[in-house]
């Protein structure tokens, strides 16, 4: 009786511990994905025909969400470094000395980063809209926004 709860206690933490990989590296993925198309899509509204913004205005946003997705790319990178140590050390695979002093610093290196890409997102949307609403950089036509705001307010 006691070997079956062994066996369902360890099978219930192992499908919980893949769950909860797999939700981590879907959300470092997400937020490389944010930081590297709110990128490009701030390259692509300087650089549009009808706008009249300025690419050297908005040095700070593009700052921001580079170093975003160089922060959640490497928080992968060390989830990765990390999953497969682990998963090393249960097949009983001798892993390297490094990892196993490191250990404790590499998985709290990937929230980190994980955390800081997140942040740094949120304030390159922040700056993008202090920088886009302080000077009148867009006119009041561009994406629409006029024919929006026009439409509801009836």
């Amino acid at each position: 009786m006691s070997d079956q709860w062994n066996q369902d206690q360890q099978r219930n933490w192992s499908q919980a511990y893949t769950s909860l990989i797999e939700f981590g590296r879907s959300a470092l993925t997400s937020s490389a994905l944010l930081n590297g198309g709110a990128a490009a899509a701030i390259i692509a509204a300087a650089t549009a025909g009808t706008s009249i913004i300025k690419l050297s205005s908005l040095f700070w946003p593009l700052l921001s969400f580079c170093l975003g997705a160089a922060s959640a790319l490497l928080a992968l990178g060390l989830a990765y470094y990390s999953e497969f140590c682990l998963l090393q050390q249960n097949r009983g695979i001798t892993v390297s000395k490094f990892y196993n002093k490191a250990e404790p610093w590499v998985r709290r290196g990937s929230m980190c980063f994980g955390v800081l890409s997140l942040l740094l997102f949120v304030g390159g949307i922040g700056s993008a809209f202090y920088i886009l609403s302080q000077e009148q950089v867009c006119t009041p036509g561009i994406w629409g926004l006029d024919k929006l705001f026009r439409f509801i307010s009836g």
